[in-house]
């Protein structure tokens, strides 16, 4: 049985906004407020979550004017600590790159690009033990990156043919070192 329309809903709506800036225009951030650093300080490990909520919401300043990393967020690292992150997320671009060129000709059914988060999966994996477990999922390319060379996680054979035609590839991740 059909049901009688209700007369009491709002009718329904779509409101695109219009961008602030359109490509070629001259973005103007003066709108954004930026902190002072530590106006947000860093809390302490054992913190309640309703006591960070504020965190979710603001922006969390590291550096200065000065281009230092200062405050307590600051975490200390030297130059070459540093150079190696950068040198893992910068692989990481180029592996992401090489991938997904694969999987736009056919050469992989799948792939989850990361791009954009390379600094998430690295810094995390540096943060950890040798000794400590990883599982990686989407996106977590990086954690296998940082533990190993780029070309060892990885395990590329061209042995299945996908149901729809095209050659899939098979993607291993070997777990090398985690085995003691």
């Amino acid at each position: 049985m059909a049901q009688a329309p209700k007369n009491n809903l709002a009718p329904l709506h779509l409101h695109i906004p219009e961008p602030k800036f359109r490509p070629g225009d001259v973005a103007d951030f003066g709108d954004i407020i930026v902190p002072e650093v530590d106006a947000n300080p860093r809390p302490d490990e054992h913190v309640m979550p309703a006591d960070i909520h504020p965190l979710a919401y603001g922006l969390v300043r590291v550096l200065g004017y000065d281009h230092h990393a200062s405050g307590s967020w600051n975490p200390g690292l030297d130059a070459d600590t540093m150079r190696v992150m950068l040198r893992k997320m910068l692989l990481l671009r180029a592996f992401d790159d090489r991938m997904f060129r694969a999987q736009r000709q056919g050469k992989t059914s799948f792939y989850m690009k990361s791009f954009g988060e390379e600094a998430t999966s690295v810094a995390t994996t540096m943060a950890l033990h040798s000794d400590d477990m990883c599982f990686p999922s989407y996106r977590q390319q990086g954690m296998l990156i940082t533990r190993h060379d780029v070309a060892s996680p990885l395990t590329f054979s061209k042995t299945n043919r996908a149901p729809w035609g095209g050659v899939d590839f098979e993607i291993t991740f070997h777990v090398l070192d985690y085995a003691g």
